[in-house]
């Protein structure tokens, strides 16, 4: 009686060595599987936008648009085309120019006289409704 109590125990101690292997088996891969923190991208000098200066030569006529892409050379943008279509196709690392706005000079400031934003609005307005 003595022997089959042993091999009872030597049993024993099998089956919960092999279900203690297999718990620490499934916790680790369970944890390899635990999504790890994104950490924010550091922007570096390099990669700062700035604004790129347009010539007043390439501003779209009244009534159209052009889709300007930072960084491409004046020579090299795309045609100018209605408003639309170049809000639409605007493509991430570009803007839209608007043929009604004005170049602008030093400091940001419109080349034509100055005038309210007030004014600038009514003008607009009225440019729409009259088309």
């Amino acid at each position: 009686m003595h022997r089959s109590s042993t091999t009872s125990f030597t049993s024993f101690l099998r089956f919960a060595a092999s279900v203690t292997i297999g718990l620490i088996v499934t916790t680790t891969v369970a944890e390899a599987q635990r999504p790890v923190p994104v950490k924010p991208k550091q922007i570096q000098q390099s990669q700062v936008h700035h604004e790129q200066i347009i010539p007043a030569g390439f501003f779209p006529p009244a009534g159209m648009c052009r889709i300007w892409i930072n960084d491409v050379p004046a020579g090299q943008q795309p045609a100018p085309t209605d408003c639309a279509s170049a809000v639409r196709n605007r493509p991430a690392n570009g803007k839209v120019l608007f043929g009604d706005d004005p170049p602008k000079g030093k400091k940001g400031k419109s080349d034509k006289t100055k005038s309210s934003p007030t004014d600038e609005l009514v003008d607009l307005i009225t440019r729409r409704i009259s088309r």
